[in-house]
């Protein structure tokens, strides 16, 4: 990952913080906004190779909890990149109650500079001067406010959506990340199709499908269909695409995503190449979200 510190000097100079707009340094995630144990609880993961988006890391972590053999990165903001390092560096060297405190922002100890200085030797020189560059101009409360979108969840939350946490699975989770480093895709969704060159057995898209309207702002469920299509020639034989996650409170809402609303979705994204699969709620006012999945069918042989 390339952080240019002068722009991210330049903009909070100007600015008081971050913007939130998913661009190149924009706002950051602390934690996941999604069921993430939800969605991979559907999938067969062990050993298998994985690109996910970088999110906050959580969903790497996930993979790796599940079994995965190798998680690749993606995202178009660097600093996803530096916080999803930084969170596998903390799995790594912490243990359970110090990475709970630490990446928490409901406890006084959330992004505690004594904790970042027990890591920063074992981050890589563009992660660890971005975080110090932080430390050394901010106190902990205007770092969150400035970096990360304000997500506040509860213990209770992050360890029903996250497989990984909970004493006992964070343990397991530190054997299966040993000697792990962050592999790291700069790209935005479109350029991924260029950007790619490899092949996977699974790729997480997380909750991508709400943006799809400001993508492509025609046709936009069409033109997903046809990325999610042409992404599929980076899948192994019979390889799966997480293309969308549908949270179940933007039931009644006047501007839900096209992709959430299920009589406008199914007319194009039909049930012969994509699987709906209903999950517990990340919102603790709903009931459940929903995932979508395509899977690259084998070809027959005549």
């Amino acid at each position: 990952m390339e952080i240019n510190l002068d722009i991210i000097d330049h903009i909070l100079n100007n600015n008081y913080e971050l913007s939130r707009d998913f661009e190149k340094y924009g706002k950051i995630y602390l934690n996941t906004t999604e069921n993430i144990d939800g969605i991979l609880e559907g999938l067969d993961i062990k050993g298998k190779k994985v690109l996910s988006v970088a999110g906050s890391g959580d969903q790497m972590l996930n993979a790796y909890y599940h079994g995965a053999e190798e998680v690749s990165i993606f995202d178009i903001n660097p600093l996803a990149a530096a916080q999803a390092e930084l969170k596998l560096v903390a799995a790594q060297k912490l243990d359970y109650n110090e990475f709970y405190h630490f990446f928490t922002p409901v406890t006084n100890s959330v992004l505690d500079v004594d904790t970042f200085n027990k890591l920063s030797k074992y981050l890589t020189d563009e992660c660890a001067n971005f975080f110090e560059y932080l430390y050394s101009n901010y106190d902990v409360i205007l770092i969150f406010n400035k970096i990360f979108h304000k997500f506040f969840p509860t213990k209770y939350i992050l360890e029903r959506i996250n497989s990984y946490m909970g004493e006992e699975n964070f343990k397991q989770l530190k054997e299966k990340i040993d000697g792990k480093k962050i592999d790291y895709i700069e790209s935005g969704l479109i350029e991924l199709l260029v950007k790619l060159k490899d092949l996977y057995d699974i790729i997480l898209l997380s909750n991508i499908s709400d943006s799809i309207d400001e993508i492509w702002n025609i046709d936009s469920l069409k033109n997903y269909k046809r990325f999610i299509h042409s992404l599929s020639k980076h899948l192994n034989k019979e390889g799966i695409i997480q293309c969308g996650y549908i949270y179940n409170s933007y039931i009644g809402h006047t501007n839900k995503p096209s992709f959430a609303s299920d009589e406008i979705r199914r007319k194009i994204f039909t049930p012969d190449e994509f699987t709906e699969r209903n999950i517990k709620s990340y919102q603790f006012h709903s009931s459940t979200d929903k995932v979508i999945t395509f899977q690259k069918k084998r070809r027959k042989v005549s």
